[in-house]
């Protein structure tokens, strides 16, 4: 064979070499990046809106006082 279809031969053998790289580092980040999403959805059961008041000594539970309808 003449050198010159060696030389394009190999060189569309190491580019797809780069391009299956290529595409399976792009899959992975994006694989990746889809997990992190789902695991930070997935700790947004508890709402940091209302702070509890601690517990008094007696184990009584008080809370705000209900408003009595007349």
């Amino acid at each position: 064979m003449e050198p010159l279809v060696i030389f394009g031969a190999g060189l569309v053998i190491y580019c797809g070499y780069l391009a299956m790289l290529d595409s399976t580092k792009a899959w992975r980040t994006c694989r990746m990046e889809a997990a992190a999403k789902r695991a930070s959805t997935k700790k947004q059961g508890v709402i940091p809106g209302r702070r509890s008041r601690p517990r008094p000594a007696t184990g009584i539970p008080v809370g705000r006082p209900i408003l009595q309808r007349v």
